[in-house]
């Protein structure tokens, strides 16, 4: 009944510098009790990153999770590698994920105290405008279309390249929130 959810939370999160951060998290709902957790994220190199978390539950004790990532800088590709160890659970983890300007591909598979599963998902979006279809990644808000009147201009989106306009001179732009002032 999500209607009588209740939620108390309270987090902090230290750079301790530009690779190494340290967190706290404490969550408190009459259904669940305090949930908390403590740990440090470490940047290994522009690609590599760790997480090191230990974790309190009140219905099941503590736990320790370890996570590897990967995201090579202007690359589609990221990887997720994670293991968590409570006092009657064991969870392992691996997800691969290719995020293109037509859609997003997932591939994991898990492990949780011996039963494995496999998991995909493949998700994009068409949009129509009229004169134009564009094939494009998912769609959470909302799209606008920037319109150049030419081919292979570079759009930006939050000062960042997004793409450029196709060969009619336009280019959809995906993440953008409903009744949000653009410049």
């Amino acid at each position: 009944d999500r209607d009588s959810i209740r939620l108390t939370t309270a987090s902090w999160h230290q750079s301790l510098n530009s690779d190494r951060q340290l967190y706290l998290s404490l969550i408190h709902s009459p259904s669940f009790g305090l949930n908390s957790s403590v740990g440090m994220s470490q940047r290994l190199n522009s690609s590599w990153q760790s997480d090191v978390q230990l974790t309190q539950r009140d219905h099941d004790g503590f736990g320790l999770q370890l996570n590897v990532s990967w995201q090579p800088q202007a690359s589609g590709w990221s990887g997720r590698i994670a293991s968590e160890v409570r006092q009657h659970e064991q969870v392992n983890q691996a997800n691969l994920q290719f995020l293109s300007d037509h859609g997003n591909i997932s591939m994991g598979i898990g492990d949780r105290n011996g039963v494995t599963s496999a998991q995909t998902s493949l998700s994009t979006a068409f949009a129509w405008v009229p004169g134009n279809v564009f094939w494009s990644k998912p769609i959470p808000q909302g799209f606008l279309v920037v319109d150049t009147g030419m081919p292979q201009v570079t759009v930006y989106a939050n000062n960042q390249p997004s793409g450029r306009t196709d060969r009619h001179g336009q280019r959809l732009l995906t993440d953008i929130w409903p009744y949000q002032t653009l410049p």
